[in-house]
């Protein structure tokens, strides 16, 4: 069984070995609690006796311990004892309001601070080990496992030397298993370095707004602008304005300080649900180019313009005939940047000029998806998004290398339903082994989604203490030998117990950005075989940070 002691939010490590180990965090603290957070105390191995001392004024935003060995506990906080037997899990929650309880097993304790309460929520759940009937699959399992023993910014190239292979292909797809993993985020961005570095991969693709990355874009390929005003102001989803997407950005301008313009990095967006930006885009780029633009396509990007935020109330009340009106215009936009192709491209580059012509036709993407969505029940924002990557693959006749961040729903190879299939099926169908799927997966700990609380979705960081539902893929690999690890298909060891568990579809834990409160309710079946070629594990989880929490920003609307 695992030796382990995971603190959420202090990120305490202590070996079994140590007797004693101190810890002391501090910080400003949530300026809506108007408060400072001071912890302090110290973990005692030989007396099991965990005691914080908190500070007056103080306020815990989320801190857990979990016990994994045999041996009563008590646990001391400002001079209340609790006791509970073998193992558990301590959360330490700090608002202020009410907080609804679903556990049996559990006991609750306040403290008051300075008149303001803390609230104490303590998980009585038994950590037991894995089940006979599972044993050897886990077994079996800890043979092919690759394991990541260092925080992802930490980890260097030697630790993903099992990624070697991804030298050949066209696309790789780094999926994740909730919007807001901080973890998640980092091992992307640690992973599109070690292929930028080692393998000339050019490009890293998002599921984001198109209209929205050429501000990103053009940050990191000139530096120009603040990256915090940029993000804050330009990016439509909560779920990549954080600090973790910030460092990537960053690093990726950095990268491109000392290079030609043929060697540097790009972030674009390939998803179709927005048509915020395009318009001032395309309008900016004729204006730049000094090449007049007719009236009528004019009128037809400010119209577009106008559609912003409101975009699912327009579609839901256009017909048919308006919305082949919209698709007419755009090709008329299209047709007329063709034939003065040669004038913009000698007052900007080629890739400027391919990328805002395939921005116009962007809009006539988002313009079909809508209208297909609401009008047919038929889903084809996955296609667009396949086709707008492979675009990139092909941009400039560079056969560019692209690294893909969308969720794990979306790269890997799933469908077809409703006519299509998912991203991942897409490239899948049109790349076959040139396409390869990386799949993060988890188990505990904490994350950034709307939340279901008093019948509406709130956004902050939400947590999982559930154990994985028995039997579940999430299950077996919280048993394995290493808490982090990179498993790929290829080293299935055919007929083991684990090729043949893992040959039939099993429960997968997937949360996009919303969360109804119960892990257990985020379980999928999945058929890893068919739908992934590598699987990153992540045992336990930090929430991703975001730049502005005031911000209310959109909810995901497909997750």
């Amino acid at each position: 069984m695992k030796k382990i002691i995971g603190i959420i939010i202090l990120i305490l490590l202590i070996s079994p070995q140590i007797n004693a180990s101190h810890l002391d965090y501090s910080d400003i603290g949530d300026s809506r609690f108007n408060c400072s957070i001071k912890i302090s105390g110290e973990v005692q191995f030989t007396s099991q006796t965990i005691n914080f001392k908190v500070a007056d004024k103080s306020i815990i935003p989320y801190c857990t311990l979990k016990f994994d060995y045999s041996s009563d506990i008590i646990v001391e906080i400002d001079g209340d004892k609790i006791d509970f037997a073998s193992g558990g899990n301590i959360i330490l929650l700090g608002f202020f309001g009410t907080y609804n309880v679903n556990d049996i097993d559990e006991i609750k304790t306040n403290i008051n601070l300075d008149g303001k309460t803390l609230f104490v929520k303590i998980n009585a759940i038994q950590e037991i080990d894995v089940d006979d009937s599972f044993i050897s699959i886990v077994q079996s399992l800890d043979n092919i496992t690759h394991p990541l023993d260092k925080s992802p910014l930490e980890l260097i190239d030697e630790d993903f030397k099992c990624l070697e292979y991804l030298s050949d292909c066209k696309i790789v797809g780094l999926g994740e298993a909730t919007h807001g993993t901080k973890e998640f985020f980092q091992l992307k961005h640690r992973i599109f370095r070690y292929l930028v570095e080692n393998y000339g991969y050019k490009i890293f693709a998002f599921e984001c707004d198109m209209g929205e990355s050429y501000y990103i874009d053009n940050y990191v390929i000139t530096g120009e602008g603040d990256i915090d005003d940029i993000m804050i102001n330009k990016m439509i989803f909560w779920t990549w304005c954080t600090d973790e997407v910030k460092n990537l950005l960053i690093w990726m301008k950095e990268y491109n300080e000392d290079k030609a313009d043929e060697d540097k990095i790009h972030f674009i967006g390939v998803d179709c649900q927005y048509l915020s930006y395009q318009s001032d885009v395309i309008i900016d780029y004729f204006n730049r180019s000094n090449v007049s633009i007719s009236s009528d396509c004019l009128n037809f990007l400010n119209e577009i313009k106008q559609v912003d935020w409101n975009i699912l109330d327009y579609f839901s009340n256009i017909n048919l005939s308006k919305k082949e009106e919209i698709d007419q215009n755009v090709d008329k936009l299209i047709t007329s940047m063709e034939k003065l192709k040669d004038e913009f491209i000698s007052t900007s580059s080629e890739f400027e000029y391919q990328f805002i012509k395939r921005m116009a036709l962007n809009i006539k993407q988002v313009n079909d998806h809508y209208y297909s969505m609401i009008n047919e029940n038929i889903m084809k924002r996955d296609f667009y998004m396949a086709q707008n990557t492979l675009w990139l693959n092909n941009l400039l006749n560079n056969n560019n290398k692209i690294a893909l961040w969308a969720h794990n729903g979306h790269v890997r190879n799933s469908g077809p339903y409703s006519g299509f299939g998912s991203l991942g099926f897409h490239l899948k169908d049109e790349l076959n082994e040139s396409y390869q799927i990386i799949n993060f997966a988890f188990s505990f700990g904490s994350f950034t989604a709307y939340e279901l609380k008093f019948n509406q979705y709130i956004l902050g960081i939400c947590h999982i203490s559930k154990h994985p539902i028995f039997g579940s893929m999430n299950y077996v690999f919280h048993y394995a030998e290493d808490d982090n690890f990179i498993l790929r298909k290829m080293d299935f060891i055919d007929n083991s117990s684990f090729d043949q568990w893992i040959s039939n579809p099993q429960k997968f834990l997937d949360i996009g950005a919303l969360f109804i409160g119960d892990s257990h309710f985020h379980y999928f079946d999945i058929e890893f075989k068919e739908q992934f070629d590598i699987l990153i594990y992540w045992d336990e989880t930090l929430a991703s940070e975001l730049l502005n929490p005031q911000i209310n920003f959109h909810i995901h609307a497909n997750h």
